[in-house]
């Protein structure tokens, strides 16, 4: 499948839009934070890695091949230009890939980017003397996953010795730990003992914040019998153990035909090992607590965290506006409820980035928790995104055309 497969998709159909913005857009989504790459893909080659599943990005993750997907310049340009992208935003770089594919870049970008966001590197490799260097930028933030027999059971070829050497080489170089995010995992039952013994030695090195991942298995824009094929592929490794149900942890997405599920008992273990050290078992915690990120109170257009809403509906109405959404509001107890007119629909990424400017939860009649094609239109033509630039003259028309936009032959962007 290539990126012009999709636009013969139905444009209202979730999924599309976030595939096309996935393989095309330096920025392809947004929940608390900006999840963007300079490059995509990553030759390390985590066999549980998500994004080995889907179709766009399957060729650049453990093939030894990369995408190019913005240089520092371009990436700076593009978020100075996108609306959606606010001084609140923290920007994920390795989020479809890992940083340590391009480590002169990651400091390049620090060196030119003006704005005051927080920056979080994902690098699954043990952190080195560019990780230490990027430190010296105070918005800069590390963020790394630790697999409990990961290498053993053959998962991945990174060592956990080698990284926790490089998280207590930051330590030891005076880092602040509140600084770096680590998550332990995927864990399965068999590997609860060892993330046990792993939160111990982070606690040792001096780590205050760890975040806890289950498993997590999808693949968005796979065919049934690819997906499957490819479920099948993770069993015979032993990652995917019986006992977790498909649709556990799902809440409903299409990413995910399972997300994060823990070994029944294993939070109370690891709790008891992690000693003084705090478990987070979902990221924005993290983000809200010790990074002091304002975050969006409502997730998968539902309350996540339950607050009385303290702006006056004009005041909303304004805040939509900014984002090219008209809509009628309503203040409930603990959130915002918006009509939208017919035609509208709200996404994921919009909602996440008006719950924050909210500092609250809010709610729309119509919504998609993931792009379609009308949405990456929509994005386009409001300038939420910046990406005509890398959609081009030729997709933008057929794009235009795909969402039966009368416009198609104006549309602007470049090859």
């Amino acid at each position: 499948m290539n990126e012009f497969d999709l636009l013969r998709m139905d444009p209202e159909m979730e999924g599309p839009g976030e595939a096309l913005l996935l393989a095309r857009s330096p920025v392809f989504k947004i929940r608390y934070t900006l999840d963007g790459d300079l490059e995509m893909g990553c030759t390390v080659g985590c066999i549980f890695c998500y994004y080995r599943w889907v179709p766009v990005s399957r060729p650049y993750f453990g093939t030894g091949r990369l995408r190019p997907m913005a240089s520092p310049q371009e990436m700076t340009t593009f978020l100075l230009n996108s609306r959606l992208f606010d001084d609140n935003a923290v920007l994920i770089l390795g989020a479809r890939g890992d940083a340590s594919m391009y480590p002169d870049d990651l400091l390049k970008f620090l060196e030119i980017f003006p704005g005051p966001n927080l920056v979080l590197a994902l690098h699954r490799p043990a952190a080195d003397e560019h990780i230490l260097t990027a430190f010296e930028d105070p918005r800069f933030r590390f963020g790394t996953t630790i697999t409990p027999m990961g290498l053993e059971k053959g998962w991945t070829p990174v060592s956990q010795e080698a990284q926790v050497a490089g998280l207590a080489m930051l330590m030891e170089a005076g880092v602040d730990p509140d600084r770096v995010s680590v998550e332990v995992g995927p864990i399965i039952p068999e590997t609860v003992p060892q993330a046990a013994d792993l939160l111990r030695r982070l606690q040792e090195i001096g780590l205050r914040h760890v975040c806890i991942r289950g498993v997590s298995y999808g693949a968005l824009g796979s065919d049934p019998e690819e997906a499957a094929g490819e479920r099948q592929k993770l069993q015979r490794v032993g990652f995917l153990p019986g006992q977790i149900r498909q649709g556990d942890g799902t809440d409903g997405h299409r990413y995910y035909e399972l997300k994060n599920v823990l070994p029944d008992g294993a939070l109370d273990r690891l709790s008891e090992a992690a000693g003084g050290m705090r478990i987070h078992r979902r990221t924005y915690t993290l983000y809200r607590d010790v990074w002091g990120v304002r975050i969006a109170k409502n997730r998968a257009n539902r309350v996540r965290i339950p607050s009385s809403p303290k702006m006056s509906p004009e005041e909303v109405q304004g805040i939509l506006a900014d984002y090219s959404l008209p809509g009628k509001v309503a203040v409930c107890d603990d959130h915002y409820f918006v009509e939208l007119p017919p035609g509208d629909t709200a996404t994921e990424d919009v909602a996440m980035v008006v719950g924050a400017q909210l500092d609250a939860a809010v709610i729309f009649n119509r919504y998609r928790r993931t792009a379609a094609l009308r949405d990456v239109w929509f994005y386009y033509e409001q300038g939420l995104l910046d990406i005509g630039p890398y959609l081009g003259r030729e997709m933008l028309k057929a794009l235009a055309e795909a969402v039966g936009d009368p416009a198609a032959d104006s549309a602007r962007g470049s090859e």
